[in-house]
């Protein structure tokens, strides 16, 4: 990570610290109610499923299909990851920018995927998206990232003792 950008965040004032990540199941009645979907276009849905379909090729291509190297790589449950394969759930922001440093994808296909899932980065705004937009342009490793993240006062996101 690029030491002398992330140093800058000290002297940078955000509007929050941390993404709102609400849990996956929850994710999709968190916002609206249902009278107020109505008559709103589905490309949320169809954006889902786009997002889905990418998230399974990588799955399968990077990581051979293969929970174990999920867990491995990007520290996301192997439970939970299987739940969004099948569609039960959706991915949170947090899980999806440790899948996409686990995956080491570039910052193209990585704003792509942040994007569909209908949580683009911040960086202005958010440190979190600060410092997730750093480690994915330079590549970091998840570890890092995740060092950062607490070293910086955002809240810790590792889902295994790895800090």
């Amino acid at each position: 990570m690029n030491k002398e950008k992330l140093r800058m965040i000290e002297n940078m004032e955000f509007e929050s610290t941390d993404p709102v990540d609400f849990k996956p199941h929850e994710k999709r009645h968190y916002r609206v109610s249902e009278d107020d979907l109505e008559g709103m276009p589905s490309a949320p849905d169809d954006n889902q499923a786009e997002l889905r379909e990418r998230i399974i090729e990588i799955f399968e291509n990077v990581f051979e299909g293969k929970k174990t190297l999920v867990y491995e790589k990007c520290d996301i449950d192997r439970t939970n990851f299987g739940r969004y394969l099948k569609g039960t759930y959706g991915i949170t922001k947090s899980n999806l920018v440790k899948f996409i440093l686990g995956a080491k994808l570039s910052h193209d296909e990585a704003t792509e995927l942040l994007i569909l899932n209908g949580t683009p980065l911040c960086p202005t705004k958010c440190r979190f998206d600060y410092i997730a937009d750093l480690a994915i342009t330079d590549g970091d490793e998840l570890d890092d990232f995740m060092e950062e993240l607490v070293k910086y006062g955002c809240k810790n996101i590792a889902s295994k003792s790895v800090l």
